[in-house]
């Protein structure tokens, strides 16, 4: 049973510290991509971490555009 209860705690450790850098990476990503947000979607075609990612570059800045464009009711509603 020690064993056994050495296991699980060892996994649950990993589990935990896996999920904190996770946690970590999101928020560096999240702050990354908000200063292309301020720049422009042509700073993400610059971007050496876009260029890996290869269709991704249309997709980011197809959503960049759509957070610029205006709000207001769907299509059809008033």
């Amino acid at each position: 049973m020690d064993l056994m209860a050495g296991i699980v705690t060892q996994l649950t450790d990993q589990r935990t510290t896996r999920e904190a850098e996770q946690a970590k990476m999101g928020e560096g990503m999240v702050g990354h991509m908000m200063q292309h947000m301020q720049m422009g979607p042509e700073s993400m075609a610059l971007c050496p971490m876009m260029r890996g990612m290869g269709g991704m570059k249309k997709e980011m800045a197809g959503m960049a555009k759509n957070l610029d464009a205006p709000k207001g009711p769907p299509k059809g509603q008033k």
